[in-house]
């Protein structure tokens, strides 16, 4: 439980003719993690990498193919995801069930269903693009020429005639009059200003001169800055628009028309497409893996790491299918292999805080268990309400009924969240606080002083005990994490680590307790222990600058500054019990109002305690969290692990 799982390597050799079977066999065990071989290490070994069967080419191609379909058709893959499950990244997938099938018949298979779909999806998705390309053109076409409705224009007329030039554009209503302002003055009587529709502020104008003053009505547009309208065809214009609009009838009708064609297609064929491409992928995995091996030109060397409980199935398991043509060699318990955690089944889900950090080095302590008791005793005195924790246990009950079963996420945090809210019950009634003072205040009429079992924090000067308890808490936090680097690092034989790193400090405290304690005659002592006390101090203060230099004394102001950073249990207690206060206060004060009163208080007092329950248990989350990963995991925990990888068949769609 201290550490991770002890691992086994296992190196072996085995005939080419075996590795095919071997690797089905592990990967349907889940048992092993194959490594990769280095090509130092292949080198050194005079080996050469070993190659992907030849299969793969094939099941490569297939997957290309079949993966384009899907990528078709995933736009009829609607669903409606409940906020909740969106949130927690839970995917409710109904798998179907497949046979034991073959490499051999997994192509088949695959070949088959899409030879006779294929064509025809393809064919009518780049159908539906080209369709929808035109609507987009034919739908800004509509949108262009609308300006011109309501002018008895041809369309043609537009441009360069025998005698006149004529421009379109558009430009902001209240550019108008100066543009008629500048057009009088550059062209006196010599030119027509027709204004016409609107389009997302915008105006139409065309501007008609004489043919020969064409390139100065050009140049006073540049200088203006107005953007001309290229139009096309021939005709009045409505009857051009009456046209596009029974044109872009036809193109969205063409396009139904195709979609149902691939949402038929979808509904008869997706999710089994889904489980052969699934079949695909794990049989290219198969095949692809040999490249993490080395090779002679009969043989195949393989590595591969497995919990030492599990050393003699995998050991047993290559003999069967080698029949005995194998050399292998067990490497128990090496300094590095990935890492597979082990706690009891009850706390396992406590492991993902752990993770959130960092996955343990091979040989190092695992810190979960004793994250356990001291995450939740921080959440609960942040939180530190009856009601609050009665309600964040039945919400990680009803979470875990029911999204445990698909989703290992939701079951390890309603795990999390119930040893929290048991935490924030018994911190409660130690403080007497009910939804804050709503037992005490407003149903028993007593202050929740009166009936707490401990103390109310918000209690004239019990914050100052509180606040001197979660920094003794504090310290002990840290120093017991000194104490498990001391035992981490003298049970893998650094002794010199641990009395620098770790005992320093406890030498250190001692020390100044003995000094304190006898300078001030706080107890009555010999005179000796004094300079005994002063003694500690030096020694400790060497061995911090044997290991941290000249700068040591930094390190120990950070002690104390850590110390400190446990008040932020207080400052969340007081937060949360300080707006539970608040809201009951003006729930209060809004049942007087007539009429409205009761309900008006009723939301209040609801729809604050929710508010103040969401911010406060995320908080007190969050800062349970820094408490460990900062000020305690800083004392002795690296971390750094490679977590253990199984070559498995990890299926979503089938079964």
């Amino acid at each position: 439980m201290l550490q991770s799982v002890r691992m086994s390597r296992v190196d072996g050799i085995i005939f080419d003719e075996y590795k095919a079977n071997l690797i089905n066999k592990l990967h349907k065990a889940g048992i092993a993690q194959i490594e990769f071989l280095e090509d130092k290490e292949l080198d050194d070994m005079a080996l050469e990498r070993d190659r992907p069967l030849e299969k793969v080419i094939e099941v490569s191609n297939l997957l290309l193919r079949i993966r384009k379909l899907l990528d078709t058709l995933q736009r009829f893959d609607v669903r409606n995801v409940p906020f909740l499950e969106s949130m927690l990244n839970i995917e409710r997938i109904e798998k179907i069930q497949v046979g034991e099938l073959s490499i051999d018949e997994v192509i088949k298979e695959t070949n088959e269903l899409i030879e006779g779909i294929e064509e025809g999806i393809l064919n009518a998705d780049s159908s539906v693009q080209r369709l929808e390309s035109k609507i987009t053109e034919t739908t800004d076409l509509i949108e262009k020429y609308s300006l011109f409705k309501g002018l008895e224009i041809r369309l043609e007329d537009i441009g360069e005639s025998t005698y006149l030039y004529k421009i379109a554009s558009t430009l902001k209503e209240e550019s108008i009059p100066s543009l008629k302002e500048r057009l009088s003055k550059s062209f006196k009587d010599e030119y027509m200003l027709i204004l016409g529709g609107e389009m997302q502020g915008k105006i139409l104008a065309i501007i008609v001169v004489m043919k020969e003053r064409k390139d100065e009505l050009n140049a006073f547009l540049r200088e203006f800055g107005i953007d001309q309208i290229q139009v096309t065809g021939e005709g009045y214009v409505l009857e051009i628009l009456k046209g596009m609009e029974d044109e872009l009838k036809r193109l969205r009708h063409d396009v139904e028309e195709s979609k149902k064609g691939l949402e038929g297609n979808f509904q008869n064929h997706y999710k089994r497409m889904l489980a052969l491409e699934e079949l695909l992928s794990l049989e290219k995995d198969r095949a692809e893996i040999f490249i993490r091996f080395g090779r002679t030109n009969k043989t195949t060397m393989l590595r591969l790491w497995v919990p030492q409980e599990k050393s003699k199935e995998t050991i047993e398991l290559i003999n069967k299918e080698t029949d005995g043509a194998c050399i292998l060699n067990v490497d128990n318990d090496p300094d590095e292999a990935p890492i597979l955690l082990q706690n009891p089944k009850p706390l396992n889900s406590f492991e993902m805080l752990t993770k959130l950090f960092s996955l343990p080095r091979y040989k190092e302590i695992d810190p979960t268990l004793f994250m356990i008791p001291t995450f939740v005793l921080f959440f609960g005195i942040m939180m530190t309400d009856v009601v609050y924790g009665v309600i964040l246990i039945i919400a990680a009950l009803l979470l875990r009924k029911k999204y445990g079963k698909i989703s290992p996420g939701a079951k390890d945090m309603s795990t999390i969240f119930v040893g929290c809210g048991i935490a924030a019950i018994v911190m409660g009634i130690l403080t007497g606080s009910y939804m804050g003072d709503f037992l005490g205040k407003y149903i028993l009429g007593k202050s929740s002083q009166e009936i707490a079992l401990w103390m109310d924090p918000m209690y004239e000067g019990n914050s100052l005990t509180v606040l001197i308890a979660v920094c003794v808490m504090g310290f002990l936090h840290v120093y017991f994490g000194h104490l498990l680097g001391m035992y981490d690092k003298l049970r893998n034989k650094q002794v010199k680590e641990a009395i620098q790193q770790n005992l320093s400090w406890y030498i250190l405290f001692f020390g100044l307790l003995m000094a304190i304690v006898s300078y001030f005659n706080l107890f009555p002592l010999p005179g000796f222990v004094l300079w005994v006390g002063v003694l500690l101090v030096l020694i400790s203060f060497t061995l911090l600058y044997m290991h941290f230099g000249f700068l040591f004394f930094t390190d120990v102001i950070g002690v104390v500054g850590n110390v400190l950073s446990y008040a932020r249990l207080l400052a969340m207690a007081l937060t949360t019990s300080g707006i539970a206060m608040s809201f009951n206060f003006l729930a209060s004060m809004a049942i007087d109002i007539p009429w409205v009163g009761i309900p008006l208080a009723a939301v209040v007092f609801i729809s604050g305690h929710v508010i103040n329950i969401l911010i406060n248990s995320l908080g007190a989350f969050v800062h349970s969290i820094r408490l460990h990963y900062v000020e305690h995991f800083g004392t002795y925990y690296v971390g750094g692990g490679k977590e253990f990888q199984p070559f498995m068949e990890e299926r979503r769609y089938s079964y």
